[in-house]
């Protein structure tokens, strides 16, 4: 077994420091790149809230065992209803406008 003198050791360590810096200002550049930023924070924040969305409907799916719970028709329907229209009105925020509406006098 070679061992290494600790000279030796530090020589290979400081060819190592400039490499990881150069590393770091590359990551740092990418990172903060506004558009790469924008859109890697998206998909990040995205993806999270749309696996608890799909989490929070597994967890209402358990009420409908009959076996536990009483429910009716119009109860279900009530939930649906309030669940679709928030989709619909979260939809509505991702779609781009067709039309700029100006009002004219």
């Amino acid at each position: 077994m070679i061992l290494m003198d600790d000279a030796k050791k530090e020589k290979r360590y400081d060819k190592l420091i400039p490499i990881t810096n150069q590393l770091s200002f590359i990551y740092e550049k990418a990172k903060n790149s506004p558009k790469r930023g924008k859109r890697d924070r998206f998909r990040r924040l995205a993806q999270l809230r749309t696996n608890q969305v799909i989490k929070r409907l597994k967890i209402l799916g358990n009420c409908a065992e009959r076996s536990r719970y009483e429910y009716t028709k119009e109860d279900m329907e009530r939930i649906f209803t309030a669940i679709d229209r928030r989709m619909n009105k979260t939809r509505a925020k991702f779609d781009l406008p067709s039309d700029k509406e100006t009002f004219k006098l």
